[in-house]
């Protein structure tokens, strides 16, 4: 028979069983503190995730509240859905050209459309910073047409437009610590890429232009003073229709004799 172990014995295991418990325990906390400190960062970074995305929409909101259509904040902001650093990036470079140019609305929107239209080109998954040349004569290539489809070749002047527009956009990019904007070098991806030359003077043939009767019939029975006044200006001036329609009356300066009559502002108007 053996013999029966002592108190003594009795009691370290006791503690040795204590010990092995108490490092149970103290393992499983750590894991625990481990796995909720986890959940908290990945909590954060969802917080400041979500905290960039509100920023980048209130950023767009900004930007496009003058804009004419609402088109132009649907665009961006169906991009920052899929790319928030390209719809980043189009918006910092309209706040630079606005606050470094003062741009009219309509250059505003010119430029945000044509950006993000390059952008959904490559399905908004490159970015515009590592945009190399290949990709912008792709994207400008697809906008040929053959003549059979464009005898007038009008697609030359959507290719030119947005090339004017992707030479300034990019050397905005890659040389944004230049703040004058006529010292920004031409970047490599946009070296090489020229306008286009037109095969046709002008795309309009002279059976588009009205002759003299044609303008007298119109003034004769048009019923509006104002747009008599509008088509007089834009025959005699040849000016652009935003030309015309930011003129005051100020800037107009009457003739006062036998041949010329007075003419009344409220004629005008």
């Amino acid at each position: 028979m053996g013999s029966n172990p002592t108190p003594r014995a009795i009691l370290v295991d006791l503690s040795e069983i204590n010990n092995i418990n108490k490092n149970k325990n103290t393992f499983r906390k750590t894991r625990l503190s481990f796995k909720q400190e986890e959940e908290h960062i990945t909590q954060e970074q969802q917080n400041n995730k979500e905290t960039d995305h509100d920023l980048l929409l209130k950023k767009i909101d900004s930007i496009t509240k003058s804009c004419t259509k609402f088109y132009f904040n649907k665009i961006l902001k169906n991009l920052a859905l899929e790319s928030s650093e390209n719809a980043n990036i189009i918006c910092d470079y309209i706040i630079a050209e606005e606050t470094e140019l003062n741009i009219k609305n309509s250059t505003k929107e010119s430029r945000i459309i044509i950006i993000t239209w390059l952008s959904n080109f490559f399905n908004n998954q490159k970015s515009l910073k590592q945009m190399t040349k290949q990709d912008i004569l792709a994207y400008l290539n697809s906008l040929r047409k053959p003549t059979s489809e464009d005898p007038t070749q009008r697609w030359v002047g959507s290719y030119n437009n947005r090339q004017i527009t992707f030479n300034k956009f990019f050397r905005w990019l890659h040389n944004q610590d230049e703040p004058d904007h006529k010292k920004r070098n031409t970047p490599p991806c946009m070296k090489g890429i020229k306008q286009l030359p037109r095969k046709e003077k002008t795309p309009y043939s002279p059976s588009d232009l009205w002759e003299q009767r044609k303008h007298a019939v119109f003034l004769k029975y048009c019923p509006s003073s104002r747009d008599k006044c509008y088509h007089s200006l834009a025959n005699d001036m040849s000016a652009r229709p935003g030309e015309i329609l930011n003129l005051r009356l100020r800037d107009i300066v009457f003739k006062k004799n036998r041949r010329w009559k007075t003419v009344s502002a409220f004629q005008v108007q």
